[in-house]
């Protein structure tokens, strides 16, 4: 005897705030975004046209997806699909990748998203809602989390408030902004086809062969810069031939991010990898 399924709709849809726990990170994100004055948008109202995405749903977004570790504009957009936390802060609305990158490098967002990240983490430390192993401030160990030292924990969080503030700061702009920066440009991308990528691996094969057959030929004393050439483009192979050949198989698109960079030949870099 089985529990009984059906995947045919037979319920009316339940709220989606009933499915969620009461301490998830979406209620958080939904009280810092709501904090925040009209006046923050006014440069994004318009009294013409069709009408826009509220500011704050895109940003309640934003702040979701980024502490997901999720950065891509298109696995943004697949989360307004696929997860039910971020539907509730979306109210179930889908949003373009392409517009969410436009509201995201849009005059003065970058810095607003920024100051909200980090009033979002510090506010979800005070509340214990993030897991930290242990954080070291001056040189002091203190423990995290839900333990006999969390008293010590959120005292440290207000006597260092502002020093958090800077090391979240730096955080933010040296970690996470190069990867919201990164995303959107691998988002402008095409996907590449099976034709294109294994094109690529021929180019990569016929240009080890020659490097090959060149340090067989004329050996170096020393370090030989043609064998470091060489791994690199070993590397990018194994990675063309097993990680993306897989993705293609199961129809998921690729984009190669900074593959023809790596690899040095410029026969290499014109190859057309997008359209």
């Amino acid at each position: 005897m089985h529990i009984h399924y059906n995947t045919n709709q037979t319920t009316l849809p339940l709220e989606l705030t009933s499915c969620l726990p009461q301490d998830h990170i979406v209620f958080t994100i939904e009280k810092v975004v709501n904090e925040l004055e009209e006046n923050c948008f006014a440069g994004f109202s318009s009294t013409f046209g069709r009408p826009s995405y509220h500011p704050k749903l895109l940003l309640s977004a934003l702040l979701f997806a980024y502490t997901r570790g999720v950065f891509s504009g298109r696995k943004i957009e697949k989360l307004m699909i696929e997860n039910m936390a971020m539907q509730y802060l979306t109210g179930q609305l889908v949003v373009s990748y392409r517009t969410i990158n436009r509201f995201r490098v849009a005059k003065g967002m970058e810095d607003l998203i920024r100051d909200l990240f980090i009033e979002l983490t510090l506010r979800l430390k005070m509340e214990d809602l993030v897991s930290l192993d242990c954080l070291y401030i001056d040189g002091t160990k203190i423990e995290a989390n839900a333990n006999k030292y969390s008293f010590v924990w959120k005292k440290a969080t207000a006597k260092f408030s502002a020093k958090l503030q800077t090391d979240l700061r730096r955080y933010f702009q040296e970690e996470v902004s190069p990867l919201i920066h990164e995303a959107i440009v691998l988002d402008e991308q095409e996907p590449v086809t099976a034709e294109q990528l294994n094109a690529f691996a021929q180019i990569i094969e016929e240009e080890l062969a020659d490097l090959t057959q060149d340090i067989e030929e004329e050996s170096v004393k020393g370090q030989d810069t043609r064998k470091v050439k060489c791994r690199k483009l070993k590397k990018v192979l194994r990675k063309v031939k097993d990680d993306f050949q897989c993705e293609l198989r199961n129809m998921r698109p690729i984009i190669l991010p900074s593959m023809v960079a790596i690899v040095f030949p410029k026969q290499i870099q014109t190859l057309p990898l997008c359209g």
